[in-house]
């Protein structure tokens, strides 16, 4: 019975590491713990197949040709798709496609923190009172000052620790909106201020939550 129950606990702790999130770091500065599979979509109904991941810095597309990271020309890209996530290029970030609705989207950016490190940077990417200020110029940002690809991955864990930023938007008939309360009520204007009001009051929306974002975006319609 100890045996068992050992193998279960064993088995139990491995699901339970898959299901969690990875910290990335300034060597491995992307928003997915490896390169995905996925496919980019230009216009004039083109396409290609790529094994690719978002890069942290200014959320740009980096693939794999060969051994080599490189990074994608937005130019003529309609959307990315990577595994089960949706994006779109906007003014040449890279936005994941939260949720659609008729002709409207709610989009998520994640951005790493370097200002962060810039500005308070210690051993191992501890902020400390005594630590010199880094330029970022001088943090070796993996993908970017190394592209082969084997090496990034085997030093993927030996960089600072990169905290990340979320910024939520709407993007309503091309117009792009910051989701936010301001935002919102000045896209609506004094015509609809009313009407807003009352629906953030009824469905209770949070600006910081995803779910309750996703539910404004039905008022737009």
């Amino acid at each position: 019975m100890k045996k068992i129950s050992l193998l279960i606990l064993f088995f139990s702790l491995q699901i339970f590491a898959m299901g969690q999130d990875f910290d990335p770091t300034t060597k491995w500065p992307y928003l997915y713990k490896d390169f995905q599979n996925g496919t980019i979509y230009f216009e004039g109904n083109k396409k290609m197949i790529v094994k690719a991941n978002v890069h942290l810095l200014n959320s740009v597309l980096h693939y794999l040709k060969g051994d080599v990271v490189y990074q994608v020309d937005a130019k003529g890209i309609v959307k990315v798709e990577l595994g089960d996530d949706q994006f779109i290029y906007v003014k040449d970030i890279l936005m994941k496609v939260v949720k659609e609705s008729k002709n409207n989207i709610l989009a998520s950016v994640v951005k790493g923190d370097f200002g962060a490190i810039k500005n308070t940077s210690g051993a191992y990417g501890t902020s400390s009172q005594t630590a010199s200020t880094k330029d970022l110029s001088s943090i070796d940002i993996g993908g970017l000052n190394n592209t082969d690809y084997h090496q990034l991955v085997v030093e993927k864990e030996d960089g600072q620790l990169l905290s990340v930023k979320k910024e939520y938007f709407f993007i309503l008939q091309s117009q792009v909106i910051p989701a936010t309360k301001k935002g919102v009520e000045k896209y609506v204007g004094s015509a609809k201020e009313n009407d807003l009001q009352t629906y953030l009051k009824q469905h209770k929306i949070k600006w910081k939550n995803e779910e309750s974002l996703e539910l404004l975006l039905d008022f737009f319609n």
